[in-house]
């Protein structure tokens, strides 16, 4: 949960949230990347969102995460060398010093698409189209 305003349709987080940023991992466990001062930047409509998500990626769950989830040969299509990767990370970092004065965390930006979803239940009647907090978020972002 976080504090935010819409303006002119577009949300805008004001006051910045740690989250876990999931992201598609083949043939592994979910993978995600933690995600420091994140703030949002979305257009809403009624039925979607898009925008950016931007804030500090830790680097050693960054790291850790694309290691747990993706074997050496998709890492090897690009030709890149995890060893090298985790090199320049430490090398760019710009936030959250360790103890050492070593930044531990990287800019980052994720560009985002999100799309409303009904789930229904067939031995239940649906007698909202969302609740009314969900409908009441998208009838304001419409306006």
């Amino acid at each position: 949960h976080g504090k935010g305003k819409i303006v002119n349709g577009v949300l805008i987080t004001t006051k910045p949230m740690d989250i876990n940023m999931p992201h598609e991992a083949a043939y592994a466990e979910a993978a995600y990347d933690w995600i420091r001062d994140a703030r949002f930047e979305l257009k809403l409509t009624p039925e979607r969102a898009e925008g950016v998500i931007g804030g500090y990626a830790d680097i050693e769950n960054m790291y850790h995460s694309r290691n747990r989830s993706w074997g050496t040969h998709h890492e090897a299509y690009g030709q890149q060398a995890q060893a090298s990767v985790y090199r320049e990370l430490v090398k760019w970092a710009d936030a959250y010093p360790d103890k050492n004065g070593q930044n531990t965390a990287i800019s980052a930006a994720y560009s985002t698409k999100a799309v409303m979803i009904r789930v229904l239940h067939p031995d239940k009647q649906v007698t909202e189209r969302a609740s009314p907090a969900v409908a009441q978020f998208a009838d304001s972002a419409a306006k």
